[in-house]
């Protein structure tokens, strides 16, 4: 995880880098929101929610 360390005062927060993500679930849906949007405000922060889960909820196959 991105916790904390050297790497997060270097770099800051994961989530504060990630814009977009593609992953795909357990039943083989592919959830893609690679978006050029930087905010966006229609549901939950998907691109958030997979970071903050680290694999349980699917696999991370993209990142912008």
């Amino acid at each position: 995880t991105n916790a904390g360390g050297l790497r997060y005062l270097r770099y800051g927060s994961l989530r504060g880098n990630i814009l977009g993500i593609e992953a795909v679930l357990a039943d083989g849906t592919v959830i893609d929101s690679l978006s050029a949007l930087r905010k966006d405000n229609t549901g939950y922060g998907l691109p958030q929610l997979f970071i903050g889960s680290e694999g349980t909820l699917g696999i991370i196959t993209r990142l912008t």
